[in-house]
């Protein structure tokens, strides 16, 4: 098994890089639905400063940002708190 030379095998305690793939997908996931929240917060924020945002709209932000970060913040599974 060959080292890369960015990630010398004591920055990743000893373990196979392969171990670090799931922590890095579930973090990718958390980034990408935590910046999808903010692009919808702002585009109604846009919207209502516009004047064109109609209530259902408005109802939608809301939950979905909720839902979102409650996914965020609890812990993966077989994790605990």
């Amino acid at each position: 098994m060959s080292v890369s030379p960015k990630s010398p095998p004591s920055a990743r305690g000893g373990r196979p890089i392969g171990g670090f793939r799931l922590t890095r997908a579930v973090l990718d996931d958390m980034a990408v639905e935590l910046h999808e929240g903010i692009l919808l917060a702002h585009h109604l924020g846009r919207r209502t400063d516009a004047g064109r945002l109609r209530p259902e709209q408005a109802g939608f932000g809301k939950p979905n940002n909720v839902r979102e970060v409650i996914e965020i913040c609890e812990p993966p599974p077989g994790q605990g708190r």
